[in-house]
């Protein structure tokens, strides 16, 4: 008991101390002299010069009242372009949602004044197939939505661990499951060796690496070899499969136009037994190393002079 009283004296001696310190400075001398200068200079001041202050004043109101809050200018029609129809309908629905929201707790959304970058960026990372929104208005209550989406390059499969395909597009970002296999698509199909952490949105071919496999598809078609899949091994090495069941080895850091035309030399010399080959390995220059399926995997196998392979029997 007497402690509760203790506090509470203290905290009435306290609330004093604040108001006798308010009170004393507002009562202060100075303070009483700025008061009245201040106030000599508002009697001073010409009526035209209230009279104009209150007008801009009522001037800026009507006008912010027109723009934002009569609902002339609000939307009311949001309009999206988009070639898919579920896309189409998914961001009509976010835009829609967010347009019932105000900006800075009072401000109603309008043509004239609107901020939707947040919504986009939202909308795009649930939505990795989005490439490009653009955004207009139409005075007064229309908004336009262009959705660009992203086009099918190719197939790319992880092959490290749990094997896993996406379609991928021209700057080499995954946007949609696939499925593991290039029948019925026109496309490239690329694998992946690497050990690789990715998710939905993510570029998982770098421009390079694009660069790599369109070179290696295009020069292989060049010699009616095209390959039925690349698989990019490391930073070394990349692969070319073909539908025949055999695979060429490229190097990373050599040319890749010239590994393809030591390449074609040993197709040429060894065409009746092409149909058992298993692999060549092109990374080290003019010397080329072949397998055939029918035969035991070297364990140090003698490369071939590209320019002059020996036809084996």
């Amino acid at each position: 008991m007497e402690t509760e009283f203790f506090y509470k004296k203290k905290r009435n001696s306290i609330v004093k101390s604040i108001v006798s310190t308010l009170v004393s400075f507002i009562t202060h001398r100075r303070w009483r002299r700025y008061a009245k200068a201040v106030l000599r200079f508002l009697i001073n001041v010409p009526l035209r010069i209230y009279i104009g202050v209150i007008a801009v004043c009522l001037f800026v109101g009507g006008v912010c009242y027109v723009l934002f809050f009569s609902g002339y200018f609000s939307i009311q029609t949001i309009v999206v372009e988009s070639n898919t129809e579920y896309i189409r309908g998914a961001v009509e629905e976010y835009f829609e949602e967010e347009n019932q929201k105000t900006l800075f707790g009072f401000v109603p959304r309008t043509t004239i004044f609107s901020s939707f970058g947040g919504v986009e960026k939202k909308i795009r990372k649930e939505n990795p197939i989005i490439h490009t929104m653009d955004i207009s208005f139409e005075l007064p209550n229309t908004m336009y939505v262009k959705v660009i989406s992203r086009e099918h390059e190719g197939i790319w499969c992880s092959t490290y661990g749990a094997e896993r395909c996406f379609f991928y597009s021209k700057d080499g970002v995954i946007f949609e499951e696939a499925p593991n296999t290039t029948r019925g698509f026109l496309l490239r199909f690329v694998r992946d060796a690497r050990e690789n952490e990715f998710e939905l949105g993510d570029t998982v071919l770098t421009e390079q690496e694009r660069q790599e496999v369109d070179l290696l598809y295009k020069a292989l078609g060049s010699i009616s070899e095209q390959p039925a899949y690349i698989s990019i091994q490391d930073v070394q090495e990349i692969r070319a499969g073909f539908f025949g069941g055999w695979e060429a080895y490229f190097s990373r850091k050599e040319p890749l136009v010239a590994q393809v035309e030591n390449i074609e030399h040993v197709l040429n010399k060894i065409q009746r037994r092409k149909n058992e080959l298993g692999y060549i390995d092109a990374r080290f220059g003019n010397r080329l190393f072949h397998w055939y399926k029918t035969t035991p995997v070297p364990q140090n196998p003698v490369p071939a002079d590209a320019s002059q392979p020996e036809e084996e029997e």
